[in-house]
């Protein structure tokens, strides 16, 4: 069977066999399609190379059109989008403009409903002289605004803005006082003092020393250039600091010499920038607290002070430091005009407990005199009358 098999294949296999004869084509016919062939390439190349430089050229000039297409569709965009952002800054301008405004307003709104004239009252510890002489204190706080005094005469309630008891610190004291300074910048007015009896601390109060004991003189400036510091993107602010003594009802400049001041004369004028002023007082420019210090340890060192049996050191002459601020809003151009003035007055005393005799006398007097004429003025403005005696 086996046999049989392959028999039969090779049969098959040669019935589709079929033997294809090489044709016969001369040399020269073989040469010629050769060169056509070749030619044909060398053409084909050429061809592509020269598309090839065309087709970059019209790319590099599609690509430069549609570039150029883009970067004008991003300036069109770009202007547009600056345009809308200018309009859109141009409007929060005028936004914030109108919220600092509003905000001024509010806020010195609420300071003049607290009271143009806010009265408050510490109370000082008892001295050792006063404890070694077996005295006790009289005064008591009945509450925050509230204080009893007891003495030969019977027990009064005075009612205040504030009392502060023996144990209050200098930075509490200040933190009544503090938003005054805000309205001085916005350009208000303010004055703060002291009042009260020889050796009632009201230097202390005033002036105070150093670190946490500093007083609200000191505290008042460092808060004064942190507000002018938080400004100064939108406001260019200049302070200058003036510092004068009221002496037996002559005014003296303390920041000139003692002499200086003998030859100067120094007129009250009413009205300007700033309210009422005094003429020909020297101005230093300041930019810092610690320039502050210097004018007022200069001035301190002209004031004029003396012994008496109520205290050691008893200021004889009210002093007063003027600060003024001229702003300028640097979008507006707008300009304010503020004064701080700190003053440090001199006690209220009787010749019978000071037994102050002499120049120390006069001087006593006067202090008296000038204390009852400030009195006059309070009460004239607490009470809104027209003629204010200044």
């Amino acid at each position: 069977k086996e046999q049989n098999f392959q028999s039969a294949s090779v049969e098959k296999v040669k019935e589709t066999v079929t033997v294809v004869q090489k044709p016969k084509v001369s040399r020269a016919v073989l040469e010629g399609i050769n060169k056509d062939i070749l030619d044909l390439r060398r053409g084909l190349r050429e061809l592509k190379e020269v598309h090839i430089k065309d087709l970059g050229k019209e790319m590099a000039l599609q690509s430069i059109q549609i570039q150029g297409a883009v970067v004008s569709k991003i300036l069109d965009t770009g202007n547009k989008d600056r345009k809308a952002e200018q309009a859109a800054m141009l409007k929060l301008q005028e936004l914030y403009k109108k919220e600092v405004k509003l905000r001024k307003q509010y806020y010195n709104t609420i300071q003049e409903l607290k009271g143009n004239i806010r009265v408050y009252c510490r109370v000082r510890p008892m001295s050792d002289k006063e404890l070694s002489n077996g005295h006790t204190i009289s005064v008591e706080g009945v509450s925050e605004d509230e204080l009893r005094v007891t003495d030969e005469r019977g027990t009064k309630t005075y009612e205040f803005d504030n009392v502060f008891s023996t144990d209050v610190s200098q930075e509490k004291i200040f933190e009544d006082t503090a938003p005054l300074i805000d309205s001085v910048v916005d350009g208000y007015n303010v004055c703060i003092f002291a009042y009260g009896q020889t050796g009632s601390g009201k230097t202390h109060t005033m002036q105070g020393g150093q670190g946490e004991m500093r007083g609200i003189n000191r505290r008042a400036l460092d808060r004064l250039f942190g507000i002018i510091s938080e400004r100064e993107e939108t406001e260019e602010s200049t302070v200058t600091v003036s510092v004068l003594e009221i002496y037996c009802e002559q005014i003296r400049d303390l920041l000139v010499s003692k002499a200086t001041a003998a030859k100067n004369s120094y007129d009250i004028k009413i009205g300007g920038q700033y309210g009422n002023y005094v003429q020909g007082l020297k101005e230093v420019e300041v930019h810092a607290s610690a320039d502050v210090e210097e004018v007022l340890t200069s001035a301190s060192g002209n004031r004029s002070e003396g012994h008496t049996d109520m205290n050691a050191h008893s200021s004889r002459s009210h002093m007063v430091l003027y600060i003024i601020i001229k702003s300028k809003n640097k979008h507006t151009g707008a300009m304010t005009y503020g004064k701080l003035s700190l003053v440090d007055l001199a006690g209220s005393e009787r010749l019978d407990k000071s037994n102050a005799v002499g120049q120390g006398a006069k001087e006593a007097i006067a202090i008296n005199k000038s204390l009852s004429a400030l009195g006059d003025v309070i009460g004239g403005l607490s009470t809104g009358n027209k003629h204010i005696p200044f």
